[in-house]
């Protein structure tokens, strides 16, 4: 079985075992209901995104500063301990800034990435920008800031 198969499977297994973390999630910070379906399908395309980037950013004509890029990125996705951790209460939870990452840095890699609908990826954003706290949004963005400027240096 593959990496991007076992990360579906395993996102789709939290979703369905603790889909109630998303709405008491939603609820508390006082979003639509119909976040909750939102933000599944965002978690849902975490390993399809993390796939189609792999195979772009490593095309031969990707600047180098793109992959490092990437790969600092994907170095935050395997923290155990990052900006919103997750914990046995909040598995799902703590995975949307990690998702929000990913979406940003395709963003900002878009230039060098071809075959990514980005329609997805800027309303991916966009969403989790609107549903993670305010702080966490500025602080991964700055995080991502000092990663693409020591990348392109």
């Amino acid at each position: 079985m593959s990496l991007h198969a076992l990360l579906e499977r395993g996102i789709r297994g939290a979703l369905a075992e603790q889909e109630g973390q998303l709405e008491a999630y939603v609820a508390e910070r006082e979003l639509e209901p119909e976040t909750v379906v939102h933000l599944r399908q965002a978690l849902e395309a975490l390993p399809g995104l993390l796939v189609a980037l792999d195979g772009a950013i490593y095309s031969p004509e990707v600047p180098v500063h793109a992959r490092d890029t990437f790969s600092q990125v994907v170095r935050y996705l395997l923290l155990e301990d990052d900006l919103v951790p997750s914990r046995d209460d909040r598995v799902l939870v703590g995975m949307l800034d990690d998702v929000y990452l990913l979406h940003r840095a395709a963003q900002e890699l878009r230039a060098h990435i071809a075959g990514v609908d980005f329609r997805s990826i800027d309303g991916g954003a966009a969403l989790l920008a609107h549903v993670l706290p305010s702080e966490v949004v500025t602080l991964l963005d700055d995080h991502l800031a000092a990663v693409v400027g020591v990348s392109e240096s």
